[in-house]
């Protein structure tokens, strides 16, 4: 059965750097009908979307608007079960824990993004 993998389960950016959050299903499985990132660590009656694919579109609509043009999926991969998340120009309030979920499969994954200027 197909899982949801990431490299790393936590990842440390300083603000204005790229992040990219390394994950993929373990099969050659195509995610293309939808993928999405979800920031998990948010008052329940905000908006937690940061990325919402669906029908090969990313439903800017749905999304938290601090991450509207800043995040973007390897869509030439998605058929190959890549459902990589880059999010450019990290700011402190990206910090966080995050979700991908895949609908078709039932299955996701947690990953953390870390502010790199804590040591």
């Amino acid at each position: 059965m197909p899982e949801v993998n990431c490299t790393s389960r936590q990842i440390k950016a300083s603000p204005g750097e790229d992040v990219v959050f390394q994950c993929s299903v373990n099969t050659e499985w195509d995610v293309r009908k939808s993928v999405e990132w979800i920031k998990l660590d948010l008052p329940q009656d905000s908006d937690h979307y940061v990325l919402v694919y669906r029908r090969k579109v990313v439903n800017e609509n749905l999304m938290m608007e601090s991450y509207i043009g800043r995040v973007f999926l390897f869509r030439e991969e998605l058929q190959y079960g890549n459902v990589s998340l880059k999010i450019t120009n990290v700011t402190v309030n990206d910090s966080g824990k995050y979700e991908c979920f895949l609908p078709s499969l039932r299955k996701s994954v947690e990953i953390e993004l870390l502010d790199g200027q804590d040591s």
